[in-house]
């Protein structure tokens, strides 16, 4: 249902499948190859920048919710590629930069990562967003650091 949902961009009803999806299965937002949890946070994002056709009656309230749902999803993804990082196999790090640098680059996530945008959000919000981005950036030079 979430792909039927990307073609028709209600981006806004996919974060809701997803949710419900990972409450019946937890599994479900660990598979980091299904990529289910980044695609959940990537539908956050663009819905809080407005894109789609459910995105436009979205309050701030409700905005600020799927700020946090999708950095929270993107935090998790982060942690499994740390311990994904820890293996030490050259394929683990491969794939850990890999996913990283399409984090950084991934126009879905320009919402929760473009400097313009998260200087409109509140000091506590930019923070965290800040963080993280930071924190991606930390892995990546840490994974490209043990392939040289």
């Amino acid at each position: 249902m979430a792909e039927w949902c990307q073609i028709k961009k209600h981006h806004h009803t996919a974060v809701g499948l997803y949710a419900a999806a990972f409450a019946a299965d937890p599994k479900l937002a660990d598979d980091l190859s299904s990529g289910f949890r980044y695609n959940a946070a990537c539908f956050a994002a663009l819905a809080v920048a407005g894109q789609g056709e459910d995105a436009a009656k979205l309050d701030d309230k409700e905005r600020a919710r799927l700020r946090k749902q999708a950095l929270d999803r993107l935090e998790a993804g982060l942690a499994l590629c740390t311990r994904q990082l820890d293996s030490d196999r050259p394929a683990d790090r491969a794939a850990v930069q890999q996913v990283l640098r399409h984090w950084q680059k991934d126009s879905d996530l320009a919402g929760i990562r473009d400097v313009t945008t998260l200087a409109k959000l509140s000091a506590e919000e930019r923070a965290a967003f800040e963080k993280f981005w930071a924190d991606v950036a930390a892995l990546l030079k840490k994974a490209e650091g043990k392939t040289k």
